[in-house]
């Protein structure tokens, strides 16, 4: 139906708005590597290679040879890849050498799988439903590993009774992005993308559930 195609579209669009906030989000810590010209104070390149390779599968995934009518998926994880290479070229540029030489090969390792993927998808599967369940299946698991990263923040916060490493905002925003990507699933009938993104928004309800738990806890102890 025409109008469902129509909210579809406006959904894809909102979710790609609420994504690029989420993709500009490390922008201040990248600002300070550059400022201090080293990542010792900063955390750790490996979330930012964790989000190249997962927008990498999902451009791939929105690609018309692998699943037709999800431009609006390729194009914002098309942004992504851009951005969090820019984030990971910083951190290798202000790296001591060990650590540059890892990076790349990490880096590397990344590039060919992906290259691997796109050949062996191309080659053996031969219409876009196999494609897309073949590369569906690969994207949903990385997605739910990025949204199952701040499982180790929200422990960290009811271990130490402190909200200092949590960011409300950004909890918030990953929590819209999630939901806005769920309906967009559902108004496509998209398996693959509903299931990382309702795991998600649950994810992300508990997210702001412990930050305003634990920060209530905090205003009445002061």
């Amino acid at each position: 139906m025409a109008w469902r195609d129509t909210i579809r579209t406006i959904l894809g669009i909102l979710g790609n708005a609420t994504s690029l906030f989420l993709f500009l989000s490390p922008l201040k810590k990248v600002f300070g590597v550059c400022r201090s010209k080293s990542t010792e104070e900063s955390s750790s390149w490996v979330p930012y290679l964790a989000t190249i390779a997962n927008c990498l599968l999902w451009v791939f995934y929105g690609a018309p040879p692998v699943h037709p009518q999800s431009y609006l998926v390729m194009i914002i994880n098309a942004v992504g890849v851009a951005l969090q290479l820019i984030y990971f070229l910083v951190f290798i540029i202000y790296s001591v050498p060990n650590k540059r030489r890892n990076m790349l090969k990490a880096l590397g390792a990344v590039v060919v799988s992906f290259v691997v993927l796109v050949v062996v998808t191309l080659t053996e599967y031969h219409s876009a439903e196999r494609r897309s369940s073949f590369v569906g299946v690969i994207a949903a698991f990385t997605c739910i590993g990025m949204y199952a990263a701040p499982v180790f923040e929200m422990k960290k916060v009811i271990e130490t009774g402190s909200v200092e490493h949590m960011t409300l905002p950004l909890s918030i925003a990953g929590l819209v992005n999630a939901f806005v990507w769920t309906v967009y699933a559902l108004m496509g009938f998209d398996l693959y993308v509903f299931v990382p993104n309702v795991l998600g928004f649950l994810l992300g309800m508990g997210q702001v559930y412990v930050y305003q738990k634990y920060n209530r806890t905090i205003t009445i102890d002061d």
